[in-house]
């Protein structure tokens, strides 16, 4: 919101009701649509379900389990200098084992992601998207998939995935102790919308 999106569609699985109750009561106004997935479909479809209620060329995906203080504006502009079917954040980072390691060029395209191993000094995937709908929703993906390993990996070999770096704050909250961690310091680091 802040940074001047006006459209939202939340995909959402278990317990919807509750985030989707929280969402009307805290941003009321707020143009936000609903896809909610009736079994789970993987990260994939999910993402696929949720661009089934949108009609624009572009669109951002954002993963609800991390924050990445991202310029969005930044990765609009790359997604469309790039043309490529999905442009991915990427989060400098040293000394990292939990997670995968992403590959680009001198051009910015994604040739590669190494499995999670200790990495002294590279490029993670921060979870923030610039996707062309229609490359997922006109593939012959099944219904439920994997996101990473089911579009982003075979489209590393079509030349089609481009990354912008950004060294911005970025926490996951997938472990407890991040989780913790997350409580207090995006109180103190970041404004909520009012």
């Amino acid at each position: 919101i802040q940074q001047g999106v006006t459209t939202f569609i939340a995909a959402l699985g278990y317990k919807h009701e509750l985030v989707k109750q929280y969402l009307t009561t805290q941003y009321p106004g707020i143009d936000i649509s609903y896809s909610i997935e009736a079994e789970p479909l993987g990260t994939g479809g999910a993402i696929a379900l949720a661009c089934g209620l949108s009609d624009v060329e572009d669109l951002f995906v954002v993963n609800g389990d991390t924050f990445f203080a991202a310029d969005l504006q930044a990765l609009e502009t790359a997604h469309k200098k790039s043309g490529s079917a999905c442009t991915l954040v990427l989060k400098p980072m040293k000394n990292f084992d939990r997670y995968g390691n992403v590959v680009i060029n001198e051009n910015d395209i994604v040739t590669g992601f190494l499995e999670k191993q200790y990495t002294a000094d590279g490029l993670i995937n921060g979870g923030i998207y610039a996707l062309k709908p229609s490359a997922i929703l006109q593939s012959s993906l099944p219904f439920s998939f994997s996101f990473e390993q089911d579009f982003l990996a075979p489209s590393i070999q079509l030349g089609n995935i481009s990354g912008i770096v950004q060294d911005k704050y970025f926490i996951d909250i997938g472990i407890p102790e991040d989780f913790e961690r997350a409580q207090t310091e995006l109180i103190q680091n970041f404004t909520p919308y009012a």
